[in-house]
């Protein structure tokens, strides 16, 4: 499966790196793990992050 990695930006960027199907699938992934995790903590003072595009890693 090809590895992705994605940028995401809510006051400070974080980087995660993703395996998906497709660039979406890869965004979406970063976007929920973001999302589970406590850097998402911003979305309370009203802060919508910004994913930016995935980026390929690798194909395996």
């Amino acid at each position: 499966m090809p590895r992705f990695t994605v940028h995401i930006d809510n006051t400070e960027t974080f980087r995660f790196v993703v395996e998906a199907d497709d660039y979406e699938a890869a965004e979406a992934e970063a976007l929920a793990a973001f999302e589970s995790d406590a850097r998402s903590d911003a979305y309370i003072h009203g802060h919508e992050p910004t994913v930016y595009d995935a980026e390929l890693l690798e194909t395996v």
